[in-house]
């Protein structure tokens, strides 16, 4: 996260009285607590050695954060548009099952070719090479992610 955003989010939970500082803990290392733990997907023992503060602490203020973030879902995440194709909104046998869908998520394997000495993860329960591969796409059939590991 760049240092502008996150003070412009920290200005934000300020200025909505949605956290404030506390005797020991700050605005901003309640938010970096929260953003580590997030990122890094630490645990509550990683994050006490971290910012210097018990399992407790950590847990208050984690849970601080994540529901002034919550109540502001409503006003800074905005879901995409919700466009049903025509092959789906004309096909009443579609409709009831996708109406609401905004796309598809799929994983698959794809062969691969690399180093021996690099293969050892790369061995599938086939027996075979192949690179584990995550995909969204949107319900035209775009790629809107995709992740390889």
């Amino acid at each position: 996260m760049e240092k502008y955003v996150f003070h412009n989010l920290v200005k934000c939970f300020r200025e909505r009285q949605l956290l404030q500082d506390e005797r020991l803990v700050s605005v901003e290392e309640q938010v970096a607590i929260f953003l580590y733990t997030l990122s890094a997907n630490a645990s509550n023992h990683t994050l006490q050695g971290r910012f210097q503060h018990s399992g407790q602490t950590i847990s208050t203020y984690f849970n601080k954060v994540l529901q002034s973030i919550m109540s502001l879902s409503g006003q800074l995440i905005q879901l995409p548009p919700v466009n049903v194709p025509l092959k789906v909104s004309s096909n009443p046998k579609f409709m009831s099952y996708f109406q609401d869908c905004i796309g598809g998520i799929d994983g698959t394997h794809v062969p691969i070719s690399i180093s021996p000495r690099l293969q050892d993860p790369y061995h599938n329960r086939k027996g075979t090479l192949s690179q584990n591969v995550m995909v969204a796409c949107n319900l035209d059939n775009q790629f809107v992610h995709v992740s390889a590991g």
